[in-house]
């Protein structure tokens, strides 16, 4: 880490706090910030119409 800051970085993103307690512990006492993030959300284009059944009896 001395190296990058001799180069000008000020940040290093060690990842998330869901690793083994030793790693969290590593990436907290390194100035690592507890932050609450949200879900993960991707959305796709649906690939195809979906099927709709009409029960026997009924018209469309």
């Amino acid at each position: 880490m001395l190296w990058l800051a001799a180069r000008g970085y000020t940040t290093l993103d060690l990842g998330t706090l869901t690793g083994p307690p030793g790693l969290d512990r590593f990436k907290l006492r390194s100035g690592a910030r507890r932050t609450a993030l949200g879900g993960t959300w991707l959305r796709l284009p649906r690939l195809h119409r979906p099927s709709i059944q009409i029960p026997s009896g009924q018209n469309a």
